[in-house]
């Protein structure tokens, strides 16, 4: 078992310094640019290399294109510690090499992402992933259900014309007696005061909560006077606790330092296994065009978190259980 590093020009001077964190893999050097996927196989199957750390921005963008994600120019920061499979070669891109020196926490992100494939035992699995659509015949067993869970995490879907909540889902997180994890995911749809009464009951579940940086959640919540009970737990909070000195507390930075599932593996949000946005608009009651409006122009709204990343890319459902869940152990 070998390994590849397919970098540029500009990391030759530091390549020295990425050696100990191979952990003994016979280890090759390419500073080629070598950009097509073929040319990359022919050039792994030639030395039986099947891992490969890339800070190439070419093949970058060619596997983002292999899974219809077209990203004309993709910047490496934003996809440093993604994992992809191609043809059985696992690649890790990891940012520029001269970030071990000019940036304080460089060497420890370089590291981290290498261990991806040095150290794969080393990495949490993540839970396999359950979700359903909630409906009227649905929501009391899921009710009953997310009553015995340890905790739940909780993610609203918006839109701006008309402005409104479209979907929450709430995520269980359960421990068997083994210790085993398992989660699931009802997404409820927000078309009338049904799931308005609703949302209301599930969000006043006595179990804690988890968000990911749930300021925005919540005032949109508080504006369908819809609080939540016992939100405790925040992976934005837990992360910035944790590794301050990043700064960011994205899900950019936190899919790539405690995620290690290929991009190309099952969706790990229930908006992926969509294959039209159709569905996910499609909320167009009166509820939604006059209700929240009036509230909105009232209450101010922060905007939305941004996502560097598609959505799948990112911090999963499940991974921000992960997350929350390590805090609380």
């Amino acid at each position: 078992m070998n390994a590849l590093f397919l970098g540029s020009s500009e990391d030759k001077s530091y390549l020295p310094y990425l050696k100990p964190m191979f952990k003994g893999l016979t280890t090759y050097v390419c500073l080629e640019d070598i950009g097509l996927l073929g040319q990359l196989e022919m050039y792994c199957v030639k030395r039986s290399i099947t891992k490969v750390v890339s800070t190439n921005t070419t093949l970058l963008r060619n596997l983002l294109n292999r899974y219809q994600r077209d990203v004309e120019s993709p910047a490496l920061d934003d996809y440093a510690g993604s994992l992809f499979v191609h043809n059985s070669i696992e690649i890790v891109f990891v940012s520029p090499l001269k970030q071990i020196f000019t940036v304080s926490y460089g060497r420890f992100l370089c590291e981290r992402f290498i261990s991806k494939l040095t150290q794969p035992e080393k990495w949490r699995e993540p839970t396999e992933f359950h979700w359903s659509l909630l409906d009227p015949g649905s929501c009391d067993s899921a009710y009953s259900r997310l009553e015995s869970a340890l905790f739940i995490s909780v993610d609203i879907e918006t839109r701006k014309s008309p402005l409104c909540i479209t979907h929450v889902s709430y995520t269980g997180v359960w421990v068997s007696d083994s210790g085993v994890l398992s989660t699931h995911s009802y997404v409820l749809k927000i078309e009338s005061d049904f799931e308005i009464a609703w949302m209301r009951k599930f969000n006043a579940l006595a179990a804690p909560k988890a968000f990911q940086n749930g300021k925005y959640d919540n005032t949109y919540l508080l504006a369908y006077q819809a609080p939540v009970e016992n939100w405790v737990l925040d992976t934005a909070n837990m992360f910035h606790c944790w590794y301050s000195e990043l700064g960011s507390r994205s899900l950019r930075i936190a899919a790539g330092l405690f995620g290690r599932s290929d991009l190309d593996e099952t969706p790990r949000c229930w908006r992926s296994q969509f294959t039209t946005s159709s569905w996910f608009a499609s909320s167009s009651s009166p509820l939604c065009s006059n209700h929240l409006p009036k509230l909105g122009s009232r209450h101010r709204i922060p905007a939305r978190r941004t996502r560097s990343r598609p959505r799948s890319l990112s911090l999963s459902i499940g991974l921000s259980f992960s997350l929350s869940l390590t805090m609380t152990v």
